[in-house]
């Protein structure tokens, strides 16, 4: 019933007709007064004494009586039970943030101090609760209950988003907050316990696709900041990987494809959708229109859901002409990103079953069981080889010495109008560059590559050097492509040094955090994205909703350069 309002049938889109809502989503996250059975009964009564002819008051009188407006299914929570007061909060993010400081000249460290404190201060406002009556009246809701506290995105981003807490983890525990960063890994893990992968986001319309699959980087990263005196690793490690096994089923029993002969396996983003997405009905729907045929429809219904699962959503990368919405045809890209992101993945799960083997030893374990955790981590070391091989053999360009999408329909890499995309880099964030990269001679050429591909800006790393308008390509910088090509850059350094990729690293890192500063000094906001082409803080644009202040995975790679890349960023930094 709840579907039959939020994610289909007459009354959604009745309100999609009318335009009664600016944003589409809105509707969609709205909350009922009374069972959906109730208001659709209701909605149905209406209609019969309309004859079919619904008048758009009448629609808005019965949304007020019948609707609560978005927002209504959530509660603001302590960040932390033993938040520290302001006196103390001041020194302990001193303390932190100690080496960044001491590279601000002595009249910009109470203005950077200020900006840290600022950026600490927003995970009381994004820290969400799911309210008491959603666990009452389910039905009622499109939000999917969580158990602990969670930080969400902020602006329209209500919820949970999946691989937005990848990168607000990061931030948290750059704060100290660990109790809420193993919190928010909880919840991610309930989800994959429930629904066998994370869904895109915390609303029942996003329960068809997931998104970028970072849940082994939050749970690595979470293990990495485990203190010593808390005895339950153990118990965190064995749900962990419970957990990670029925993720890897999912990307791999649904999400994979067979590339050249003999065949090799790779990902790709993929949604079985034949219908506009209710959080975005009206564009979709004046989208498909464009095709006459319902085939065509269903082809771009699949291609904007699965653009939505990759996060890209939207970018010229996925167009099959490069330039117009309406060609998407994401499910027939095998992209650059994903296969990086599951390389990166096998290559943790066999660390952390390692760790896990480690830990297990100090306590009475059975040969089999030992046996069984010893042949997984030989299994994914095995699946890390031959995905590298594959990404290898069929992703890599050896004449411009980057990685490209490949098009399975017509057997080549993707022709697109721009010339690079920044996912064209992130297998140096893998994990597996000496799985990837044969010489020295190749990452001298690789750093050349990317410094001469116009993706490097004043303000940062663009997504695309293409500007089609969309948000996802040119003009925008979004937090994390710098936060992963900064660490992809620095790993290359570590592999062949002196190549050149350390001075990348601290111009990405130096870049993003100028800007990001500046446009909250004068501003008092932190960006969902950047224009990229300027250095001044400025919003990026384009794309099917206006630009987004808060914001969860902005502080969060903020944060994290701040704490851990001092020594990589440019002095001075705040001139």
């Amino acid at each position: 019933m709840t579907e039959e309002i939020f994610l289909r049938g007459a009354l959604l889109k009745w309100v999609h007709h009318f335009g009664v809502f600016k944003d589409c989503k809105d509707f969609v996250d709205s909350s009922l007064k009374e069972d959906p059975q109730v208001v659709l009964a209701k909605f149905h009564q209406l209609v019969d004494s309309a004859h079919d002819s619904l008048d758009k008051n009448e629609l808005k009188t019965f949304l007020e009586t019948y609707f609560q407006p978005p927002g209504s299914d959530t509660l603001r929570c302590q960040v932390e039970q033993n938040l520290p007061n302001w006196f103390d909060l001041q020194h302990q993010l001193k303390e932190n943030f100690a080496a960044i400081l001491s590279k601000t000249k002595d009249d910009k460290q109470e203005s950077v101090l200020s900006w840290i404190t600022y950026l600490f201060d927003c995970w009381r406002s994004l820290c969400l609760q799911v309210h008491p009556q959603v666990y009452e009246h389910p039905s009622r809701y499109t939000l999917i209950p969580w158990k602990k506290p969670m930080i969400v995105a902020g602006g329209r981003f209500r919820e949970f988003y999946y691989w937005d807490s990848y990168f607000i983890i990061k931030g948290l525990l750059s704060c100290g907050l660990f109790t809420l960063a193993r919190d928010m890994v909880d919840n991610l893990l309930d989800m994959v316990f429930m629904f066998g992968f994370v869904p895109n986001g915390g609303r029942i319309y996003y329960l068809n696709r997931s998104q970028p699959p970072l849940l082994s980087d939050m749970i690595a990263i979470v293990v990495k900041n485990w203190s010593d005196d808390n005895p339950s690793l153990l118990t965190f490690l064995h749900r962990a990987l419970q957990g990670l096994e029925k993720e890897y089923e999912f990307f791999s029993k649904y999400r994979s494809v067979f590339i050249d002969d003999p065949p090799r396996k790779l990902n790709r983003y993929f949604v079985n959708a034949t219908e506009p997405r209710p959080e975005s009905f009206c564009s979709d729907n004046r989208l498909v229109k464009n095709w006459s045929e319902q085939q065509q429809r269903n082809q771009c219904c699949c291609g904007l859901a699965s653009a939505a699962e990759s996060g890209w959503d939207f970018s010229s990368r996925w167009l099959e002409d490069g330039c117009h919405l309406y060609t998407i045809c994401t499910q027939n890209i095998v992209p650059v990103c994903l296969n990086s992101i599951l390389l990166r993945m096998e290559s943790q799960m066999s660390s952390l079953y390692q760790q896990y083997l480690s830990l297990a030893s100090t306590e009475p374990l059975s040969s089999d069981i030992k046996s069984q955790l010893e042949q997984r981590i030989v299994w994914f070391h095995q699946q890390r080889s031959m995905r590298a091989q594959a990404i290898r053999h069929v992703l890599w360009d050896t004449h411009s010495l980057q990685w490209r999408d490949y098009d399975m329909k017509r057997k080549q890499w993707t022709q697109r109008k721009f010339c690079s995309s920044a996912s064209n880099y992130l297998p140096l964030w893998s994990h597996s560059i000496e799985y990837l990269i044969s010489s020295e001679k190749e990452a001298k050429g690789i750093v050349e590559s990317f410094m001469n591909s116009g993706l490097l800006q004043n303000g940062g790393v663009l997504t695309t050097t293409f500007e089609s308008g969309e948000q996802w390509d040119s003009p925008n910088a979004w937090p994390p492509v710098q936060d992963m090509l900064a660490e992809g850059f620095l790993a290359l350094e570590r592999f062949a040094p002196g190549c050149g990729a350390q001075q990348v690293a601290s111009k990405i890192v130096t870049r993003y955090i100028q800007s990001s500063y500046h446009g909250w000094h004068q501003t008092g906001y932190m960006y969902e994205k950047y224009n990229g082409m300027q250095s001044c803080g400025q919003s990026g644009g384009g794309g099917e909703y206006e630009p987004q202040i808060g914001f969860g995975w902005t502080n969060g790679v903020a944060l994290y350069f701040l704490r851990h890349y001092a020594e990589w960023i440019d002095s001075p930094l705040f001139p």
